[in-house]
């Protein structure tokens, strides 16, 4: 019987992810993300709620799930869904 991998095996589950092509590994090595931070922050404007309530995400992380996920949406070639 396998050992089922635990919540907090972060070290395992990106082993596992890394040698299959990790696409956001891929996009940090090619891409400066920092570089789009200054224009990010001026199209996202103020962040700040007068009622309080969690802190909104960083624009730079939101950035970068928006790339992965137009990356995901494109069909591979030579592959079929």
């Amino acid at each position: 019987m396998t050992k089922q991998a635990g919540f907090w095996n972060v070290d395992v589950r990106l082993a596992g992810i890394s040698p299959g092509g990790d696409p956001l590994e891929a996009l940090t090595a090619t891409v400066d993300f920092e570089w789009f931070r200054p224009i990010l922050v001026r199209a996202a404007g103020s962040t700040r709620s007068p009622k309080g309530g969690r802190p909104s995400l960083d624009v730079e992380l939101k950035f970068r799930m928006l790339v992965l996920q137009s990356i995901r949406r494109q069909p591979r070639r030579g592959r079929s869904r």
